[in-house]
C-alpha cells in the first residue's frame, strides 16, 4: 500500500467552475483530498463548454489532481444521439442516466489508469458511475449519493404537471430505485450527505458501510457582511432556474408567496440571482433579475432575508448551508432544510403552505432584531459543522476505515 495514497476519482462532471451545487462539492472533495493523496481524475465536461472553456477546466483540475481524463458526452453534442438515447432507454430495464455515463473510451481509460498505477482506492461520485465497476476488482470502492436519486426523481414526478412528463419521470424513478437497490448490494462502502438520506440507503443493504460525510461551504470566504446595503427591504434568491427542482421552487414563490409578502412590505425589492427565471417574472418592475453573476456576495450584502422555497429534491442543499456560512435569516421549506441539523425558529425558518412561508419572509423583514439573531446563530451552525476543512477532515477518515489504516499522513 503506498505511504500517499493512489485514489482514482471518477465523476460524472468535471467540477469546475464551481457554479453548481453539484460541482461545489466535488470540487471542494478534491481539493482536500489532494492533501494527503494522489488522485487521478476522470469525468465528462459540462454540456455547453467550449474549447477554451475546457482548457480551462482541464487547468484547474491539473492544479489539484496527478492526471486529468475529461471527455465530452456525444449525446450532449449531437440531438439525434440525444433522442436515441432516450428513446433507448424507454426500452431498457436500466435508468437513463445509467446509459448516458457509460462510455467504453472513458472505460478503457480507467483500465489503463488501473494497469499503470497502484490504486488504493476508487471513488465514485455519483450513482450512475456503478457501471465501471466490473473494472475495479478487489480495489476497495465508495460512492458518494448527492442525493437519493430516486427519491428526487419521483419528487419531481410528483409536483410535475405535464402527464407525459410525469409519466417519463415516475418510470425513470421506479427504474433507479431498483437501480440504486441493486447498487447498494454490491458496494461494501458508502457515502450520504445526511442521516436522512443513510437511513434510506441503509434499507437497500444493512451491510453496506454508510459513511455521512455533508455537504459544506467556505465559511472564509462567505462571511457574514457588516451591514444590509439596501436600504428598502429586499429579499433573495440564488440559484440557476434551468434547473427543474430550482424552477419549480421560484415558480411555487413567485405565484402563491411573492404577491401576499408585496402586500404587506410595499417596497420590496426581490433579487433573483440565475439563468432561466420564469417568463412572467420579466415584466415585474419589482424583481431584479441579475442572471449570473461570478460572484453572488454583493448580492448578500444587498439583501435582508434569503428565500429557498424548493418543493421537490433530495439530499442537503449548498445554497442553504451557504447562506448560513453569510449569517442570512432565511425561510425555505421542509425539503431546502432537509438532512441539515437547523432548528426552526433559532437559525432558520421552515414553512411548506404559502401563507405560512410569506409570513415568516415579511417577520424578518420587519423585524431587526429577529434577523439578527437568527443570522447570528445560522453563522455559528456553520462554522461548527459544515466548513469544507471539517468535511474533509471526515472524508479522510473514511478514507482510514476503507484501507484499513489507523491513519493517512
Amino acid at each position: 500500500m503506498n505511504a500517499r495514497p493512489k485514489i482514482l476519482f471518477l465523476s460524472t462532471r468535471a467540477p469546475f467552475p464551481t457554479t453548481t451545487g453539484h460541482f461545489q462539492r466535488t470540487y471542494n472533495i478534491l481539493k482536500q483530498t489532494s492533501q494527503f493523496a494522489d488522485v487521478f481524475f476522470f469525468g465528462f465536461y459540462d454540456k455547453d463548454v467550449s474549447d477554451q472553456q475546457a482548457r480551462a477546466v482541464d487547468h484547474a483540475l491539473s492544479q489539484l489532481c496527478s492526471s486529468v481524463h475529461i471527455e465530452h458526452i456525444p449525446e450532449e453534442r449531437s440531438l439525434p444521439r440525444a433522442l436515441f438515447l432516450v428513446l433507448g432507454s424507454m426500452f431498457s430495464s436500466k435508468p437513463l442516466v445509467a446509459k448516458k455515463y457509460f462510455k467504453h473510451s472513458m472505460a478503457n481509460a480507467v483500465r489503463d489508469c488501473l494497469q499503470r498505477e497502484d490504486i488504493d482506492l476508487v471513488h465514485l461520485d455519483m450513482l450512475p458511475l456503478v457501471e465501471y465497476m466490473p473494472l475495479f476488482g478487489d480495489v476497495p470502492v465508495a460512492l458518494t449519493n448527492h442525493n437519493v436519486e430516486s427519491l428526487r426523481l419521483a419528487r419531481w414526478a410528483g409536483a410535475e404537471r405535464n402527464p407525459l412528463k410525469k409519466l417519463f419521470l415516475k418510470l425513470q424513478a421506479r427504474r433507479l430505485r431498483a437501480y440504486e437497490e441493486d447498487a447498494l448490494k454490491r458496494l461494501r462502502y458508502c457515502i450520504a450527505v445526511s442521516e436522512t438520506d443513510k437511513d434510506y440507503l441503509q434499507s437497500f443493504n444493512p451491510d453496506c458501510t454508510i459513511c455521512v460525510i455533508p455537504n459544506g461551504t467556505d465559511t472564509d470566504y462567505y462571511k457574514p457582511s457588516s451591514g444590509r446595503e439596501d436600504s428598502c427591504p429586499c429579499i433573495l434568491w440564488i440559484g440557476g432556474m434551468a434547473d427543474p427542482y430550482n424552477k419549480q421552487g421560484v415558480q411555487f414563490f413567485f405565484d402563491k408567496v411573492y404577491p401576499e409578502v408585496l402586500r404587506r412590505v410595499p417596497k420590496l425589492n426581490w433579487l433573483v440571482v440565475g439563468k432561466h427565471p420564469p417568463g412572467a417574472m420579466l415584466a415585474e418592475e419589482a424583481i431584479e433579475l441579475a442572471g449570473f453573476v461570478e460572484d453572488v456576495r454583493p448580492f448578500y450584502d444587498r439583501a435582508h432575508v434569503l428565500v429557498v422555497p424548493l418543493l421537490s429534491g433530495s439530499g442537503t442543499k449548498l445554497k442553504v448551508i451557504e447562506g448560513l456560512a453569510r449569517g442570512m435569516p432565511m425561510v425555505t421549506t421542509t425539503i431546502g432544510a432537509e438532512g441539515l441539523a437547523v432548528e426552526h425558529g433559532v437559525n432558520i425558518f421552515v414553512a411548506d403552505d404559502p401563507g405560512t412561508f410569506s409570513d415568516y419572509v415579511a417577520k424578518l423583514l420587519e423585524d431587526d432584531s429577529l434577523r439578527s439573531s437568527v443570522g447570528s446563530k445560522a453563522r455559528k451552525l456553520a462554522e461548527q459543522l459544515y466548513d469544507w476543512k471539517i468535511i474533509g477532515s471526515i472524508q479522510k477518515d473514511f478514507y482510514h476505515q476503507m484501507l484499513g489504516r489507523a491513519s493517512i499522513e
